[in-house]
């Protein structure tokens, strides 16, 4: 009989191509996502002991922004890319803001005539203002005041941050589907820890400030070997 025996077709969802096809899909914008939320890779040069003017540059060359420039001994004294005196003793990339931060040697640069009274006129508006009282000294520590502790714990989500992404860069399609989430949450910790950082900064300055920036670049190299 001409009507006998047909095979009943199987819904779409009961092929094996059809759930080859939507694994696929997910891969490839899993892939997308990652490209896209990687950014770009710029290179991150030592410029230390380069004149300020020189690592602007440098720095300036391979894609980055300056950010500030300030003297490694007074956090409230600040320069500028033109300045050809002073040299770089410390420095971070903020990958957040591809830009960098810039310390220099401590020696005071040469300021212009219209520098100079910009600053008198500052000081002597300074000196009408109300000066705080003594009762509102407060012994809260600041963030500053723990920095070893804060790169301790720093260079410690760094390991697992580098181990996560050099397994995740390795993985296949359906691994790296799976580890996404995972890749989402680590990713969006580094703008906390920006922020962390920021504030331990805080105002050190001398050979706390030295050290805290080269324990800094150290960390962030291990950082910036997987991206």
């Amino acid at each position: 009989m001409s009507t006998s025996k047909q095979k009943a077709k199987k819904p779409v969802y009961k092929c094996w191509w059809f759930w080859t096809i939507i694994g696929a899909a997910v891969a490839t914008i899993a892939i997308v996502l990652f490209l896209i939320l990687k950014g770009p890779s710029f290179a991150k040069t030592d410029i230390n002991g380069l004149s300020i003017d020189k690592a602007c540059e440098e720095v300036r060359k391979n894609g980055w922004d300056v950010l500030d420039v300030r003297n490694g001994n007074n956090e409230d004294e600040y320069s500028n890319c033109r300045n050809t005196d002073n040299k770089v003793v410390a420095y971070v990339y903020r990958d957040n803001v591809q830009k960098v931060s810039i310390w220099y040697d401590g020696e005071k640069p040469e300021k212009d005539e219209k520098t100079e009274q910009k600053e008198e006129t500052t000081t002597k508006e300074t000196t009408t203002t109300t000066s705080t009282p003594a009762s509102t000294t407060t012994s809260t520590s600041s963030p500053s005041s723990n920095w070893k502790q804060i790169l301790s714990d720093y260079e410690a989500w760094v390991d697992q941050y580098v181990a996560f992404m050099q397994k995740y860069k390795n993985a296949s399609a359906s691994d790296m589907t799976s580890m996404y989430n995972d890749y989402i949450k680590l990713t969006g910790q580094i703008s906390d820890w920006t922020t962390k950082l920021n504030n331990a900064q805080g105002s050190l300055s001398g050979s706390n400030l030295t050290e805290y920036l080269n324990t800094l670049n150290r960390i962030n190299a291990k950082m910036a070997s997987v991206n």
